[in-house]
């Protein structure tokens, strides 16, 4: 996107996919969604959220192949991410005397990516994001209670509303951050 930043400046712009299936004699032309591309700014970028993935594995049913490709993708979307929640994770065992003994102890921080409604070309997006291999988010928010830029997280839920009469419908995700704070007890 810096390229075209660079040789055609800022504006709104579409991204046009032209497939081409030999084997059924078939084309397909595909058109993103509509695109404002600026030049950063904390100011432009304030109460967005950047999410960045990589891709190496096959997603099924869509035929999309990323193995071995490390395939990066970046998009900035309306929304928050945050509210750190922490979760205490004790691993313990009952020996034979029936005395409980702990073998670990983890804390798990647990965020929620509640974006703006999302417009329904970016539905399938939204897929593609939960299963890459590597999601690290940023959120921009100027006024948040954390800083949280490039955490790597793994997904555990999500929460969908839709709206009667309407394209649009309302997601909450909910992640956990991939490497957590762990005490052993080791002997």
């Amino acid at each position: 996107m810096e390229k075209v930043l660079d040789l055609l400046g800022p504006g709104y712009y579409q991204i046009k996919v032209t497939t081409n299936w030999k084997e059924i004699v078939k084309t397909e032309t595909q058109l993103s969604c509509l695109f404002d591309l600026c030049q950063y700014t904390d100011e432009r970028a304030d109460e967005t959220v950047r999410i960045e993935t990589i891709q190496n594995g096959k997603i099924i049913g869509q035929g999309l192949d990323f193995r071995g490709l490390n395939w990066r993708q970046q998009i900035r979307i309306p929304g928050f991410f945050g509210m750190k929640q922490r979760r205490l994770e004790q691993d313990d065992y009952l020996d034979k005397n029936r005395r409980t003994t702990q073998i670990q102890d983890s804390i798990v921080h647990e965020f929620t990516l509640e974006p703006l409604l999302w417009p329904a070309c970016l539905r399938d997006a939204i897929d593609e994001i939960l299963l890459a291999n590597n999601i690290l988010i940023s959120d921009c928010g100027l006024e948040n209670t954390d800083n949280l830029k490039k955490i790597n997280v793994i997904p555990v839920s999500i929460d969908t509303e839709y709206f009667a009469r309407s394209q649009k419908a309302a997601d909450e995700l909910k992640f956990e951050r991939f490497k957590n704070r762990v005490k052993r007890n080791v002997r």
